[in-house]
């Protein structure tokens, strides 16, 4: 998340939570949202349907060599 401030402020949206994570998908405001795989495939297995699921979206994965696992992977 720093590099991304450092690169343009303001533009991240961090979340403590799977419920801060919900929220952050929930704003209209086109920032990057930074999460653990945790955290998706949580709020993925819990929510059947957000407003996300029918947006275009760019996942980017840090470290997918150890956090890509399950249903999540077929996204």
């Amino acid at each position: 998340m720093k590099e991304y401030q450092r690169f343009s402020p303001d533009s991240v949206n961090g979340s403590d939570s799977t419920v801060g994570l919900k929220r952050n998908l929930e704003k209209d405001d086109n920032k990057i949202i930074v999460t653990t795989i945790q955290k998706l495939n949580n709020l993925m297995k819990n929510e059947d349907s957000l407003p996300v699921y029918q947006q275009q979206v760019v996942f980017i994965f840090g470290e997918c060599h150890r956090s890509q696992f399950g249903e999540v992977q077929k996204i």
